[in-house]
């Protein structure tokens, strides 16, 4: 259960529904953000260049070729679900 939980708040974090706004201080600027990169990212074809992108939480939105995230080592975000690069 406290899985389901830590999951379920931490996609509140940067795609925040109804219930985020209890769970997520910055609710109501993530959810804008959110909003606005939901209206551009059917207008996004080939390669996107994420820059300062964290943990790409936004990736899953863009239907294109290829996502790649760029971020400094020492930012402040976790990277552990970078993936390896060849």
């Amino acid at each position: 259960m406290p899985t389901i939980f830590n999951r379920h708040r931490a996609m509140q974090a940067f795609m925040p529904s109804r219930t985020g706004i209890i769970l997520n201080p910055f609710y109501l600027i993530r959810r804008g953000l959110m909003h606005a990169i939901h209206a551009e990212a059917s207008a996004m074809r080939g390669v996107l260049l994420d820059f300062g992108g964290g943990s790409r939480p936004y990736e899953t939105i863009f239907n294109i070729e290829k996502y790649i995230g760029l971020d400094i080592e020492n930012s402040g975000h976790p990277t552990s679900c970078f993936p390896t690069q060849a």
